[in-house]
């Protein structure tokens, strides 16, 4: 997105704010830091003064890393919840999305949910302390699609719950200026071939 933006309109300057979804709405989106967020949304309302829009939608994989005795398996296929629920696991706080969902998947399973290893709300240090460390983690199809070769990871299970979204976030009473549309645009342009990819099966991440 970025790089196609900014060689189509090389004046562009962008000032990226990563941050966990709560965050981004009620101190980057309210306080007017940003225009837009792209966050994970596991409803279509995010608040009153909100509007989401979904930009694509993303299934959930519990990850180990090539060296954990799950991923060793041969046949990982067979693998459920039920052998995955007493392992260590890094995962993000129960109030993020992701967070959530997890609980909602072990519940709806019959189980407790997994007691936290470590606590992290980012993705990307998800897959650097799961590919090195002998934790199970949780990351989306479309994260694992641009996840760096040498963080090798191996897909045990999908989470068994109904796919989530990523949506694009905005505030209601605030008119976006040009470029802030500009780029909602392409972000949708850029998005389309590769979340209808993602729905062909399990992604390659090993």
């Amino acid at each position: 997105l970025i790089e196609r933006l900014e060689s189509q309109y090389p004046g562009i300057f962008f000032d990226i704010a990563i941050s966990d979804p709560k965050t981004l709405r009620e101190r980057d989106l309210r306080g007017r830091n940003v225009e837009v967020a792209i966050m994970r949304t596991t409803t279509a309302e995010t608040g009153e003064d909100f509007e989401s829009k979904i930009l694509f939608h993303d299934r959930l994989w519990v990850v180990a890393g090539m060296e954990h005795p799950l991923a060793r398996r041969r046949k990982t296929s067979k693998l459920s919840l039920t052998d995955l629920v007493n392992e260590r696991w890094c995962l993000p706080p129960s109030d993020h999305p992701v967070g959530s969902l997890v609980t909602q998947a072990f519940r709806n399973s019959g189980f407790e949910p997994p007691s936290r290893s470590v606590t992290v709300a980012s993705a990307q240090c998800t897959s650097n302390v799961v590919a090195k460390c002998q934790f199970l983690g949780v990351l989306g199809s479309m994260f694992l699609r641009f996840n760096p070769p040498n963080v090798r990871l191996k897909v045990l299970v999908e989470l068994p719950i109904p796919i989530s979204s990523h949506s694009v976030v905005t505030l209601k009473d605030r008119t976006l200026s040009p470029i802030a549309q500009l780029f909602i645009d392409c972000a949708r342009e850029v998005i389309k071939p590769m979340a209808e990819q993602e729905q062909a099966g399990v992604p390659d991440v090993r």
